[in-house]
């Protein structure tokens, strides 16, 4: 972080200097590398910010996602048939409960 606040202070002094004088060919080209540095500086950060919040995502989840799959499992629970009570018998082979119902 150091490094970022001495580049924006570099910059700064630069941009003061501007107001009052014209800058230098030396002094314009500086301000130039300075702020392509200072941009790519702030894109590998954002780089790494979003590499890490897809690990982040990958190892956490999602809490919503979590909710949705325990509500959608819950759902397909209760509404699956495990047998049918025929004539005071409990069927709940597959087979034996198509013959009766064709």
């Amino acid at each position: 972080m150091f490094v970022f606040t001495d580049i924006h202070n570099k910059i700064d002094q630069l941009d003061i200097k501007a107001k009052s004088q014209p800058l230098s060919y030396n002094e314009v080209s500086s301000r130039i590398s300075l702020v392509k540095y200072l941009v790519a500086i702030e894109h590998d950060r954002l780089k790494d910010l979003k590499q890490k919040s897809q690990i982040r995502w990958a190892m956490d989840g999602d809490e919503n996602l979590h909710f949705c799959h325990g509500m959608i499992n819950n759902r397909s629970n209760r509404s699956r048939i495990y047998g049918l009570n025929i004539h005071g018998d409990w069927l709940s082979n597959p087979s034996t409960l198509q013959n009766y119902i064709f």
